[in-house]
């Protein structure tokens, strides 16, 4: 690795993994001990038959690629923040190297950061080498080039002409301007974490969907069920946590205005509400076909309520990301542990309980220490 690789290495792929390393951890741990158990398969048998359905299935091969299409959108992101921060302004010294190094230097960093999607690439290979999938490696391989490419020359663009604004016109629209405080979260959502929320609502719905459609109605495991759904929706703790990071740099104004706490809190579950739409939406469609109504609605009251107990945990102490993973993991075995006690009714309405508690009790007193 020669010295501007390290650079680039040291500016990005670092930086990249310190900030989405526990989504990540998550992911894994959904994929490779959660899912597969709940499945009934083994962890080999789990994956490869996910990896053969992709191959053979062209509609599932589609929502695989959307899915690598946006964690590759979601690094390609973070790499023009990198260049456009104060402190890496000496990387604008690589302007003057040739434009085929430049390439070659974005072209490695990216697959550094593509790396978890290349290392699954290994077994999706083999898997289809084994079993003559061969056109269908093929493209797979060359979507992948396709996107690394893509993104190294975007890159490469953007450090040459840093004023331009290719691709992000859409943040600009004017349907995203809004006076409500409901409106100012949707907006910093949709315009700085898009790809973090698709990614995650795509996620939830599609194991949601799995994990219902193979659960058989006359045999309904509702607990086997809630516990991945739980899993997917604690996954928008990521979201919720950047959205109050978001509140505490830019809107604190918000604090001082004249509103009612009651005000404050519908505005909050208003935004949410919004936000969990998509897993509300694939709820209803597998409602009752795979999925009991009274069971639908009792996930929904519980994933709804449970996002507004997030956002109200994070209102009472300025946690870091590694003490609010640890709270969210704590908040996942109580509530499997009141689901084996008391049931989801209980459950969800202490959800609500303690999100309001604490949206009432906690939004006065907490300062975010300077």
């Amino acid at each position: 690795m020669n010295q501007p690789a390290r650079i680039f290495f040291r500016a990005f792929v670092k930086p990249f993994y310190q900030e989405n390393g526990g989504i990540l951890v998550f992911i894994f741990t959904m994929m490779f001990f959660i899912v597969s158990q709940q499945s009934g398969a083994g962890l080999y048998e789990y994956h490869l038959f996910l990896v053969i359905g992709m191959l053979k299935s062209p509609a599932i091969l589609i929502v695989v690629f959307l899915l690598w299409l946006l964690y590759t959108r979601k690094l390609s992101v973070f790499v023009t923040a990198q260049l456009r921060r104060q402190e890496y302004a000496f990387l604008h010294i690589i302007r003057h190297l040739s434009s085929r190094q430049q390439f070659s230097l974005f072209f490695f960093t990216v697959l550094w950061l593509q790396l978890p999607v290349w290392l699954y690439t290994v077994f999706i290979v083999i898997t289809g080498w084994q079993y003559h999938y061969f056109t269908a490696l093929i493209i797979v391989l060359a979507y992948l080039l396709v996107l690394c490419a893509g993104t190294a020359w975007l890159q490469a663009y953007r450090l040459n002409h840093p004023e331009s604004r290719l691709l992000t016109a859409f943040r600009n629209r004017a349907w995203m301007s809004s006076s409500t405080y409901t409106g100012i979260l949707l907006r910093f959502v949709f315009s700085r974490q898009m790809t973090t929320w698709m990614g995650i609502q795509l996620f939830t719905c599609i194991l949601l969907y799995c994990i219902a459609v193979n659960n058989p109605l006359s045999d309904f495991d509702a607990p086997a069920v809630f516990i991945v759904f739980m899993l997917g929706i604690l996954g928008n703790g990521v979201l919720v946590y950047r959205i109050r990071e978001f509140e505490e740099t830019y809107a604190r104004f918000y604090r001082s205005m004249p509103a009612g706490w009651w005000q404050r809190a519908g505005q909050y579950a208003g935004a949410y509400l919004l936000l969990l739409l998509p897993v509300l939406l694939t709820l209803g469609i597998l409602t009752p076909a795979h999925i009991p109504l009274k069971a639908a609605l009792h996930f929904a009251l519980c994933g709804y309520s449970t996002l507004l107990l997030m956002h109200g945990i994070l209102l009472w102490q300025p946690y870091n990301g590694k003490a609010y993973t640890v709270i969210l993991f704590l908040l996942f075995c109580l509530q499997y542990a009141f689901l084996m006690v008391s049931g989801l009714t209980i459950l969800s309405v202490l959800c609500f309980a303690g999100s309001l508690l604490l949206q009432r009790y906690a939004y006065y007193h907490y300062e975010r220490s300077m």
